[in-house]
């Protein structure tokens, strides 16, 4: 696909903030490794990451491979590998992606021929919106991976991959438009609201009583709603985090309302996002 090859291109870097881990590394082999992979995608040059982006929101997708200490200062490849539907397409050394068929016989390494450092750390994509160049609504699983001459037919990969999750073009716009869409009456008025309003328990919290909803029979309700979350978002101690964390059920009295990796979830990581990159 066009798209996925003149999109996914990687620059390398000196350094990189943090990025999350994806758990589970493997090896081709079954062996145990002590490899590890990271990977994040982040729209605040690696402030916050997410998975679930609007469609016109410009994000970076930074990574990171720490390859096993036995493989410091050999010559290795790494590779890149990126599932999009039913296809898989791997990145060739010309910054280009072309359809793999999944077989070890065809994989192409990315970076060829490397001295591998302790950390090999690169950025696979940087400020694109992805909806811009059609994937809105798009679905795409990444995984890393890289091999070394030290360790003859050794492959090593993130057994997890990365998930970058594009909203539907429906769903793209700013903040006010994902709340009103996908979090106002599936998650505010149906989830929240119970304990988050001027009579229920978590009026009585100090950490909590800022956010107090009113139903959606108040005029106006959708717009003083949105303005109490994002006040909460921009201007509260950590509020970004909180405010995705607690509804998982992290020190939370209403227990989890939200699953992470749920359409609902995702839908609310959009909206917190899109709020913070305005």
């Amino acid at each position: 696909m066009l798209i996925v090859a003149s999109l996914l291109q990687f620059t390398s870097l000196s350094s990189l903030a943090q990025v999350p881990e994806l758990p589970l590394p493997v090896s081709a082999s079954g062996n145990p490794t002590t490899a590890q992979f990271y990977a994040g995608n982040t729209f605040d040059g690696g402030t916050t990451f997410a998975t679930t982006f609007a469609a016109d929101q410009a994000i970076t997708i930074l990574a990171e491979i720490r390859v096993e200490e036995n493989h410091v200062n050999s010559v290795g490849n790494i590779y890149l590998v990126v599932v999009l539907g039913e296809q898989m397409y791997i990145r060739i050394e010309s910054g280009e992606f072309v359809l793999w068929d999944g077989s070890l016989e065809t994989l192409v390494a990315a970076f060829p021929g490397k001295t591998l450092q302790t950390i090999e750390a690169f950025s696979v994509i940087e400020d694109v919106p992805f909806g811009a160049v059609g994937l809105a609504g798009a679905t795409l699983f990444i995984y890393l991976a890289y091999d070394s001459m030290a360790t003859a037919g050794g492959l090593y990969y993130s057994g997890t991959p990365l998930k970058l999750k594009i909203a539907a073009a429906g769903a793209t716009g700013t903040s006010y438009q994902l709340f009103s869409d996908n979090v106002s009456i599936p998650i505010i008025q149906t989830r929240c609201i119970i304990c988050h309003s001027s009579t229920g328990i978590a009026s009585a919290s100090v950490s909590t009583s800022q956010l107090q909803y009113i139903a959606d029979t108040e005029p106006d309700f959708l717009q003083s709603n949105y303005n109490l979350l994002v006040n909460y978002i921009r201007n509260v101690t950590d509020g970004s985090e909180l405010i995705l964390s607690k509804p998982q059920g992290m020190v939370h009295v209403g227990a989890v309302q939200l699953v992470n990796g749920s359409g609902e979830f995702e839908a609310f990581e959009a909206f917190v996002n899109a709020v913070l990159s305005e």
